[in-house]
C-alpha cells in the first residue's frame, strides 16, 4: 500500500487516492479500498512499526 504499479514509492494516502482514481466508484475494487482504508492504515503503519521504518 505504499509501491504504485510502477513500483513508486507512495506515501499511504497518495497510493489509496490513486488508485480510488483509476477505478470508477461503485467498483469492486473502489468499494473494497473506501470501505477498508481504515483497516488497511492500520496495517500500514503496523508494518512499519515492526520493520523499524519512519512513516512516509
Amino acid at each position: 500500500m505504499t509501491t504504485g504499479p510502477a513500483g513508486q514509492s507512495f506515501d499511504f494516502d497518495t497510493r489509496i487516492d490513486e488508485i480510488l482514481v483509476r477505478y470508477e466508484p461503485g467498483s469492486v475494487v473502489h468499494t473494497a479500498i473506501s470501505k477498508g482504508r481504515t483497516y488497511l492504515h492500520a496495517a500500514v503503519e503496523r508494518a512499519l512499526d515492526r520493520l523499524a521504518v519512519q512513516p512516509m
